[in-house]
C-alpha cells in the first residue's frame, strides 16, 4: 500500500484490470494503474462530516472558524 495526500494505491501481485468493471457494477468507482495497482481517490469536494480531520494544513477558509486553534 502506498499513498500521497488522500490518494491511495494498493499494489497487487497480479494484474487487476478486470476489477474496474466489477467495482462499477457494485457501485464503486476506482481505477487501475500500472496493470496491478488499484488507485483510490476521494472526491475533491467533500464535507467535514464525510472526512473529519482530513483538511490539509493551511490558512482558515474565509468565514469558517479554524477548529485547530482551539486544540
Amino acid at each position: 500500500m502506498r499513498g500521497m495526500g488522500l490518494m491511495i494505491g494498493i499494489e497487487l501481485k497480479q494484474p487487476c484490470g478486470e476489477l474496474v468493471l466489477q467495482g462499477l457494477q457494485a457501485g464503486l468507482v476506482f481505477n487501475v494503474t500500472a496493470d496491478n495497482v488499484i488507485r483510490l481517490l476521494p472526491p475533491l469536494v467533500m464535507s467535514e462530516r464525510r472526512a473529519p480531520g482530513r483538511r490539509a494544513a493551511g490558512p482558515p477558509r474565509q468565514g469558517v472558524p479554524d477548529k485547530r486553534a482551539a486544540a
